[in-house]
């Protein structure tokens, strides 16, 4: 049994939390399920049901605490699901992240053992809730509860952040500084500070994922094709940044066809 379930944040959280989901996974396969993790620039809030979820990040295994905030994990990471997995998470919106990572994007933090000691009773209520709605009004309430960032604070790193969605990854540095009043120097590192994340670095997450859904929506088209489409002239440049944010290489990326699930259950 898999279910993956997507839903947006209310119009008080959506500048900080770009979207919920929750994974219930069920296999016999025991031991024997695991997950490639594909970067993509953004930290979530983790919250999971069983105690014996682990993640192997870079060949060092360690099991995940039950409530927990992620960063950049070292490449190739993967979680290994014995049996069943009941995964909320919370993608945090990139300009948000300095507010949460304010000592660096740390890979894992046990929220146990941070400002947000009382998260088992968080942690509780999420898991006793019938319906995903239930979850994730018990989670918003958590958090419009607590102090959260000054939309003045990120407006510049959330102005960057969309104009890179909205090219798909596809930009380039001079048209930002024709469009932001700083040097590149500046703008890269006001853009560091608040997403943890270069402007270079986040544009490759950004441009990955959307020749991924471009892949999921056009199989009968080469991948070569899509990565020309995508601004990848040089094939050995798109293999590196493949093998390096995902943890896969094209051929096996070609062979999936929905690499976003197979990532849970390969």
């Amino acid at each position: 049994m898999q279910q993956v379930h997507f839903i947006s944040p209310s119009e008080a959280l959506k500048d900080i939390f770009k979207c919920y989901h929750y994974v219930e996974l069920k296999t016999e396969r025991a031991q024997q399920n695991t997950g490639s993790i594909i970067q993509d620039g953004l930290s979530e809030f983790g919250f999971i049901k069983e105690h014996d979820i682990s993640i192997i990040s870079n060949g060092n295994p360690m099991i995940l605490p039950q409530s927990f905030l992620i960063g950049k994990v070292e490449m190739p990471s993967k979680f290994v699901i014995p049996t069943t997995m009941h995964y909320l998470a919370i993608k945090i919106q990139p300009w948000a992240t300095s507010f949460f990572f304010n000592n660096g994007r740390t890979s894992i933090l046990d929220l146990s053992k941070t400002s947000y000691s009382n998260v088992e009773a968080l942690h509780n209520s999420i898991f006793n809730s019938s319906t995903l709605e239930e979850k994730v009004k018990q989670i918003e309430n958590f958090f419009l509860d607590k102090a959260l960032p000054h939309p003045k604070t990120y407006e510049i790193s959330k102005a960057i952040c969309n104009y890179i969605y909205e090219k798909q990854g596809v930009i380039k540095i001079k048209t930002l500084l024709d469009k932001f009043p700083y040097s590149r120097q500046k703008l890269n590192q006001i853009f560091f500070e608040q997403t943890k994340n270069s402007i270079k670095e986040f544009s490759v997450y950004t441009r990955l994922r959307a020749i991924m859904s471009y892949r999921m929506e056009h199989p009968e088209e080469s991948l070569t094709s899509i990565t020309y489409k995508f601004g990848y002239f040089d094939q050995s440049h798109f293999i590196k940044d493949m093998k390096r944010v995902t943890g896969v290489t094209p051929s096996d990326f070609s062979k999936s066809s929905n690499l976003f699930f197979d990532q849970l259950i390969k």
